[in-house]
């Protein structure tokens, strides 16, 4: 994913379209992964990371399930 978003110009516009959550809840999501890595807390920025992306995973289904 990281590698399309970086590499096609238009992924990253795409993609925000599919994100059903706003945008303050994506950025808290942002922090509470930045603040796990920089207290060293592996552990929790793992947490923080799997939570992260299983919401992304739900905002694409969504996208793609309203697009049918």
């Amino acid at each position: 994913m990281l590698k399309l978003i970086l590499t096609d110009q238009d992924a990253y516009a795409r993609f925000n379209q599919a994100a059903v959550r706003s945008d303050e809840v994506r950025k808290n999501e942002h922090e509470s992964l930045l603040a796990a890595i920089e207290a060293g807390d592996g552990a929790l920025a793992r947490r923080e990371m799997e939570r992260h992306l299983e919401h992304v995973g739900e905002n694409l289904q969504a996208y793609f399930a309203g697009r049918k």
